[in-house]
């Protein structure tokens, strides 16, 4: 109910969060909330590394970056003028569709392919592996 302190019976996984080391020697963390910061269905891809950072939320749609060197050092983040090769921004899953149809159409393979996805998979049962044993799991491939 709106405005109301109730809480509701939730019978599904609201938020997942987990870590990773790749084999490069890189870690990252990955979280997806389903109500991040109260905003439904907002996401947000951010990578650091040790030169800068780069960041992508699906509200404003801009690409930001920062760097330990030039202007966006001062600068905190700064965007990225990206051309908007997909559409109007925030119509992320009505462009993948649109895509997906253009490839049946034209006879094309569709990025990301069902290999690619299958892989996401892998990574996502290693999650799950990983919570029910209570330690770090690998990647099966």
């Amino acid at each position: 109910m709106t405005g109301s302190r109730k809480k509701q019976k939730v019978d599904v996984d609201d938020a997942c969060m987990f870590g990773a080391e790749f084999e490069s020697g890189a870690m990252g963390v990955f979280e997806a909330p389903r109500n991040a910061t109260g905003h439904p269905d907002y996401w947000r891809i951010e990578i650091d590394a040790e030169k800068g950072a780069v960041s992508y939320d699906n509200v404003d749609g801009r690409v930001l970056h920062s760097t330990q060197d030039g202007p966006a050092r001062h600068a905190g983040w700064v965007e990225l003028n990206i051309p908007n090769r997909y559409g109007a921004r925030g119509r992320e899953f009505q462009n993948e569709v649109n895509h997906f149809v253009e490839c049946i159409t034209n006879k094309e393979t569709p990025v990301p392919s069902f290999e690619e996805a299958f892989k996401t998979e892998r990574v996502l049962d290693a999650v799950v592996r990983s919570s029910q044993k209570g330690k770090a799991v690998d990647v099966e491939t």
